[in-house]
């Protein structure tokens, strides 16, 4: 396979609406085993009082990576890997 003109879009058939959806799917499935995974280890449910709350922009981290690896115009792409 000639990677120079590989591209993923054409190896699947996806709607223009797969990568996205498959991504949200994904996050929300790891979102949820993080959550049973941290309630497990902790066995504490809820914030801690008198610890700082950090906002560290999830969602806009969650954007990020999509945009960066899985959109449909990546800003990396295989061939940089």
């Amino acid at each position: 396979m000639n990677h120079s003109n590989f591209n993923f879009y054409d190896t699947f058939d996806f709607d223009d609406d797969t990568p996205m959806f498959a991504f949200q799917v994904a996050t929300v499935v790891v979102a949820k085993k993080e959550s049973n995974n941290q309630r497990r280890r902790t066995g504490y449910r809820g914030s801690i009082p008198g610890h700082n709350i950090v906002n560290r922009n999830r969602n806009e981290g969650k954007l990020r990576l999509y945009n960066d690896y899985f959109a449909k115009n990546p800003k990396f792409t295989e061939i940089q890997f």
